[in-house]
């Protein structure tokens, strides 16, 4: 479920807001439900207490919360040994690098195999299993790479700051099916700006308007042109604002569709040609870091 909260509703507390939507729940079992990482707030795991501004975009399973076995405890995450890549961790922070088609989170009709499932195991007894709201953000079952998972409440709600104003630089790599040349500045680049909002006619899509829309959310993904042939090219994405499905529908508005997108194109291609490379962050500790997983094989055995 997504829904885009009114100008009415700002300063209204998440938890509060979540309450009047489930009134049969109590507040507490609703705060669990939002530790859990369940709930996003543009795209980012908020406290219970976050305060709800105009046009933020809520999203949660809403069948989570009309269920009543779902995180009533530890039970519910079944702990499960699943092969994780660490790309780094700390004492606050785990970053691992995921593979295409591996879920994150548990939802409706998916409650096994997905990265939480394995963080149960591997920190078992931590604050990540029995809280199970470790993570920071989010990326699509079929997108592969960087995921960032917090390791205590203090990093969940450090890292999410930063997501939210926009201080972690992000760099994704994606082959779309076109040469992409005429949008190409003198430098190689492009950019595209504009509104996303959800589908009328398919909730698990989203829509894409250059001009102001009062129901969207403003979108710029900045783009570096890396190679190509007259059939594909490797673009590296920075997307500035972090929508649902934003480099996806961004390109696809120019004609330029990423490969292997069977959500906006239907392509059959094996897997979605989209990878998270790179992070570039502040730790807690104040150092500043840069996070790499190198791009898959299938990002060069296209080209040949």
């Amino acid at each position: 479920m997504v829904t885009q909260i009114d100008h009415t509703l700002s300063g209204e507390r998440l938890d509060h807001y979540l309450k009047t939507l489930f009134p049969e729940l109590s507040r507490a079992h609703i705060q669990k439900i939002i530790k859990s990482g369940i709930v996003l707030v543009n795209d980012v795991n908020q406290n219970s207490s976050y305060k709800l501004k105009a046009k933020d975009e809520l999203k949660y399973d809403e069948a989570v919360f009309n269920s009543n076995n779902m995180l009533e405890g530890d039970q519910d995450i079944i702990p499960e040994v699943i092969p994780l890549e660490k790309i780094y961790e700390d004492e606050n922070l785990f970053v691992i690098n995921k593979p295409c088609g591996l879920v994150v989170h548990p939802g409706a009709g998916n409650h096994t195999g997905t990265v939480v499932n394995a963080l149960a195991s591997l920190f078992k007894g931590s604050f990540m299993s029995n809280s199970r709201f470790g993570l920071i953000h989010r990326i699509d079952k079929d997108t592969s790479g960087l995921l960032m998972i917090a390791k205590n409440e203090n990093a969940l709600n450090y890292y999410s700051s930063l997501f939210e104003k926009r201080e972690i630089k992000k760099t994704y790599l994606c082959v779309v099916s076109a040469s992409v040349h005429k949008v190409l500045d003198s430098n190689g680049k492009f950019k595209v700006e504009g509104y996303i909002k959800r589908s009328s006619h398919d909730r698990k899509k989203m829509q894409f308007q250059v001009v102001s829309d009062p129901n969207g959310r403003y979108s710029l993904t900045e783009f570096n042109f890396v190679k190509g042939n007259l059939k594909y090219s490797l673009l590296e994405a920075h997307p500035v604002t972090g929508r649902t499905h934003q480099i996806r529908i961004h390109l696809k508005s120019l004609g330029y569709p990423i490969v292997g997108d069977n959500i906006y194109t239907g392509d059959k291609y094996p897997r979605l040609m989209l990878h998270a490379n790179k992070i570039e962050l502040k730790l807690m500790n104040g150092d500043n870091i840069v996070l790499v997983s190198e791009k898959p094989e299938e990002f060069n055995s296209i080209f040949l």
